[in-house]
């Protein structure tokens, strides 16, 4: 789907619960995995948004979702902080990498230029299922001394 509303017959159908939490995302810690699963919710609301094709709603859902993920990022790296991660520094790269992403997504719907909506559910959902299976995991135990 374009940033656009309505839905094209050659589109792809989006499912409304495009995510699932499921145990293996757990870092232990409460914080993070309350975070996480409100992430989740966020991406699901976003398809839920998309697959009605009200633009306005998407906009609404993915900047909600953009000042959600600023302040998870901002607390998974206090915790981090706190535990004395070894590798913080690479961990803070790859959050500004995703903002960065985020922002210029943003951008282009707010200034009504194209963008595929439906790789943008697939990139936000592989990103974070893959973010936290591989990058969030490599914290866990040193966060779980201070948990």
């Amino acid at each position: 789907m374009q940033a656009k509303a309505g839905r094209s017959s050659r589109e792809p159908r989006i499912p409304v619960a495009y995510m699932d939490w499921k145990a293996e995302y757990s870092v232990e810690n409460a914080l993070i995995d309350k975070q996480h699963k409100a992430l989740f919710d966020l991406v699901n609301e976003v398809a839920e948004k998309v697959k009605s094709g009200n633009l306005p709603e998407v906009k609404s859902v993915i900047n909600r979702l953009a000042t959600y993920t600023v302040e998870h990022f901002k607390d998974e790296e206090a915790i981090m902080i706190k535990a004395g991660y070894a590798n913080l520094e690479d961990h803070e790269m790859i959050h500004a990498e995703l903002l960065e992403k985020v922002q210029e997504l943003q951008h282009k719907l707010a200034n009504n230029q194209a963008v595929s909506l439906v790789a943008v559910i697939r990139f936000l959902s592989d990103w974070l299922k893959e973010h936290i299976l591989k990058d969030d995991m490599a914290y866990k135990a040193a966060i779980k001394k201070i948990s």
